[in-house]
């Protein structure tokens, strides 16, 4: 097996967990992972502080997004669903 076959195993065998566990730390024992749906970050998370509208460009083609916004611990999180689906979970500036 040659050095650049390997180097490339060994990175995605690191990049997989990190892409698979995505998720939001909603409190204590509540976890948000990207393809949930809104009812269920909503029963495990609660109410976000804000929710948020719009349409996006996503990965080459506009979709309305719905972005929740939770606060915790000094931290703001958005949360973006496509579909009703969370396909992503972003850190926000204040």
């Amino acid at each position: 097996m040659s050095k650049q076959v390997f180097a490339v195993i060994l990175i995605s065998t690191f990049m997989i967990p990190s892409i698979s566990f995505a998720g939001y730390r909603c409190s204590s024992t509540n976890l948000a992972s990207e393809r949930d749906t809104r009812e269920e970050v909503r029963s495990d998370c609660g109410d976000p502080v804000r929710v948020y509208h719009d349409v996006v460009r996503y990965r080459g083609h506009w979709e309305n997004r719905e972005r929740w916004i939770y606060e915790r611990n000094g931290r703001v999180n958005g949360l973006d669903f496509y579909d009703g689906v969370l396909r992503e979970i972003s850190r926000v500036k204040r």
